[in-house]
């Protein structure tokens, strides 16, 4: 009986003992999501302690971006292999970070990831190799949506994506430009027209109005030995039709242009005896073209720039003080182009420089002097202003202060979307996240997004009227794409 109770305790500590190791045993080996297809290969954990693998075929002069962000004490093995042959890539990582592996041969590669007590995420994704001039049309995780010229000056707009290509020669004043559309819906890229004798184009001031594309262009040479014209260009995507109207015989390259409710405001200046500051109203539907506002030509004061907002017409003006020192001005005048108010701007610029004090005392007034690359007024509040030199501001019209105050580096989004700040990014950065500054409210706030492949070198953001966003970057190396996220 003794004997019989025994080897009951016995067997019943050893079940414990196998229990309780079995238990040590039993943590969960994945929770997450995984996707693979024949570019890309994506696991994002709460908890990962397994192997998965994928294969990708991979092509002579390609490579694999990996992209990796992992939480506390998290470690991934990562391995890149072709078949039998010594890993082109194996090691540890921790934290996050980001690498590229090039591909010498052609073949089937196995990507191995192994988790231990990994939180976080993990991304291959395939860099094709690019046909010649081209470069990719992406979305942030990776997925092709198209190709299209490298040379591309791109604007997103609300069905995708409109583009110049123009480029000039050595000694070569004007060229042949040729201006595009690749549509999302069916990643087709158009031809939409040319305009030959090109030399300049206000990339600034591209505008959207009823699905039709506007921007301003000037033909004949810079140089000063022939006349420039001014001409409004007009692109119809669902048409694929370009029309081009005449604004004026003595055109200005620093010409502005915005939308006033149906209708559009061309702003230029004009050397003649009748010339000065003019303001044109363009109406699509009559396709005519008339004089609302004429400023004439002054020493002491010119016209900077124009911008429209809730059936507000915004004025920005410079004027020479009592001082002999240089002015500016926010004029405001109704839909009718009657004159409502004025109000000074130049001490809360200054004031905003003396803050961030980027600028010696000597150049801060010089800085007003400049021609003005980015203005936006909105709510009647918000003044969002660059110029083609160093600053770039937001002032509070209300409070009659600036609460952003930054130079060159930083620069004003395209396209006429809701306007944003970006800094833009050059080699020595890759650390850096892209850095993008909005108003949300009555708050200018921060915020950054990350491509999978790793590109983080940020050189030009745009914005459509229904939010969708196309950010421009290139990686270490100098290789460029463009990065589309869509609107609602």
């Amino acid at each position: 009986m003794k004997l019989l109770r025994k080897h009951i305790i016995i067997t019943i500590v050893i079940l414990l003992v196998a229990m309780t190791l079995s238990g040590c045993n039993d943590q969960p080996k994945f929770h997450g999501n995984k996707t693979a297809d024949g570019d890309s290969f994506y696991l994002d954990f709460e908890i990962l302690n397994t192997t998965f693998t994928h294969e990708l075929a991979m092509e002579a002069g390609e490579q694999i971006d990996v992209v990796y962000d992992l939480k506390g004490q998290s470690i991934l093995g990562l391995s890149i292999q072709k078949g039998d042959e010594q890993p082109i890539y194996r090691g540890e990582v921790v934290d996050s970070g980001s690498f590229s592996v090039g591909i010498e041969d052609a073949g089937v590669y196995t990507l191995t990831v192994t988790g231990y007590s990994a939180i976080g995420y993990v991304r291959f994704q395939r860099h094709r190799q690019l046909p010649a001039g081209e470069m990719d049309i992406l979305q942030l995780n990776g997925e092709l949506l198209g190709r299209i010229d490298n040379r591309a000056r791109a604007t997103v707009i609300d069905e995708g994506i409109f583009y110049s290509v123009f480029t000039l020669g050595p000694d070569q004043f004007t060229a042949t430009a040729q201006y595009r559309f690749f549509r999302i819906s069916d990643q087709k890229d158009i031809v939409l027209g040319e305009l030959e004798d090109q030399s300049y184009e206000a990339l600034f001031f591209r505008q959207e109005l009823n699905g039709v594309i506007y921007t301003l262009a000037t033909t004949g040479s810079l140089n000063g030995t022939r006349l420039v014209k001014l001409y409004l260009l007009a692109f119809d995507p669902q048409k694929e039709t370009m029309k081009s109207y005449l604004v004026s015989s003595l055109g200005l390259t620093f010409a502005a242009l915005t939308v006033a409710n149906d209708k559009l405001l061309i702003r230029n200046y004009e050397f003649s005896d009748n010339g000065g500051d003019k303001i044109y109203e363009f109406d699509p539907t009559t396709e005519s073209l008339r004089e609302v506002l004429c400023f004439k030509e002054d020493a002491v004061s010119s016209l900077r720039s124009i911008y429209f907002d809730n059936d507000t017409l915004y004025l920005l003006h410079w004027h020479q003080g009592q001082d002999g020192g240089p002015e500016l001005w926010l004029d405001r005048y109704d839909s009718q182009y009657d004159k409502i108010s004025e109000q000074p701007l130049t001490d809360m610029i200054l004031n905003g420089l003396d803050v961030n004090n980027f600028i010696n005392e000597e150049d801060k007034r010089n800085e007003l002097n400049n021609n003005v690359s980015g203005f936006r007024v909105i709510d009647d509040r918000w003044l969002f202003y660059e110029n083609y030199a160093v600053v770039r501001m937001l002032l509070d019209l209300e409070k009659k202060e600036a609460v952003f105050v930054e130079n060159d580096l930083y620069s004003l989004s395209l396209g006429n979307g809701a306007p944003a700040f970006y800094r833009m990014m050059f080699a020595g950065e890759e650390e850096m996240k892209p850095q993008i500054l909005s108003l949300r409210g009555d708050q200018l706030l921060e915020w950054s997004f990350q491509p999978v492949d790793g590109r983080c070198l940020l050189k030009t953001v745009s914005h459509s009227p229904n939010g969708s966003w196309l950010y421009d970057l290139e990686d270490s190396a100098g290789s460029r794409a463009l990065y589309y996220v869509p609107g609602s």
